[in-house]
């Protein structure tokens, strides 16, 4: 893989491991987990990885329920500076969230698109997704 040069552009990095916490598609995973798994994970230590980080137990916490109330994760600088993510939960057989499906773009180009219109396409695309893995039901979706 080639690294595009230039601060106006962007790029996914296969195999690059992010952190539930700050990663758009780990917190659409860590949102539907069960509350003793968040609890453990919680408890490890986090760093920053921009000033926009969340690091506190409460700042997390809130925004896990946010997600599971709206269906949507978003990292907005977070994990990278300049690069808004969306990630939304995949289920699996049995209901279980244990893959998410996303999208990254530079933050000052992504931020004209409505936040409404990502979480659609993403729900639908995570349905397709939900019917192969067997499931075919998604996490519940208010806002």
């Amino acid at each position: 893989m080639v690294q595009p040069e230039g601060s106006n552009r962007s790029f996914v990095q296969p195999g690059r491991e992010l952190p539930l916490y700050a990663a758009a598609s780990g917190k659409a995973i860590l949102a539907f987990q069960s509350p003793d798994f968040i609890k453990r994970y919680l408890a490890q230590p986090r760093a920053p990885f921009t000033e926009n980080t969340k690091l506190s137990d409460k700042e997390l916490r809130a925004e896990l329920a946010l997600i599971r109330a709206s269906g949507i994760a978003v990292c907005d600088n977070e994990l990278d500076a300049g690069v808004l993510s969306y990630g939304h939960p995949v289920r699996v057989k049995g209901g279980y969230v244990m893959y998410s499906i996303g999208v990254t773009g530079l933050a000052h180009r992504f931020r004209s698109t409505p936040k409404d219109f990502v979480r659609e396409k993403l729900s639908h695309a995570a349905a397709l997704l939900s019917e192969k893995f067997g499931d075919g039901k998604q996490p519940t979706m208010r806002e």
